[in-house]
């Protein structure tokens, strides 16, 4: 849950985060996203596209708002990728209270997305290795108590982010 991860402090998650039906044009994809997109996902972001037009959309993406207007995607890029292929204009999303820093938006992709079996274990390391640098969290401890993992998965991630992108 995002409110236990951020902590009491952070007031994007207070009770003012909201659900809304938001026009697909106002929805921007930030340039450093957590994940790698791949050209063969095309055939899954039309299958995604298909479910969510048969069966609605279960799961809202994330949002936060910018200050014109629009929003920036934190969790669901996929899912609104499928819908504009599908012919939609909007899309149910969890609107956040608030603008995040750079590692917070960082972070809520990464517990947004960490659990699913198609993050793969190199945009997890990126994703881990981005939050500290970012200042978010200022130890790999203090980052394995937010995201509820042992130390140990922390450190393996940053020994992952560290080797040469040719590995």
């Amino acid at each position: 849950d995002l409110e236990r991860m951020f902590g009491k402090e952070k007031k994007q998650t207070s009770n003012q985060d909201h659900s809304a039906m938001v026009p697909l044009d106002l929805i921007d994809f930030p340039v450093e996203d957590l994940r790698v997109v791949d050209p063969a996902d095309a055939e899954e972001i039309n299958q995604i596209g298909e479910s969510v037009a048969s069966y609605k959309l279960i799961n809202p993406v994330v949002l936060e708002p910018k200050e014109d207007g629009r929003f920036w995607v934190r969790d669901g890029r996929r899912r609104i990728a499928g819908v504009r292929r599908k012919g939609g204009k909007e899309i149910l999303a969890r609107v956040l209270d608030g603008n995040l820093s750079d590692g917070e938006a960082i972070f809520v992709g990464l517990v947004c997305n960490a659990s699913r079996k198609d993050v793969n274990p190199v945009e997890r390391a990126l994703a881990v290795r981005r939050i500290l640098d970012s200042g978010f969290c200022i130890s790999p401890v203090e980052l394995a108590a937010k995201l509820g993992w042992c130390r140990s998965r922390v450190s393996q991630c940053l020994a992952m982010a560290a080797l040469p992108s040719a590995v």
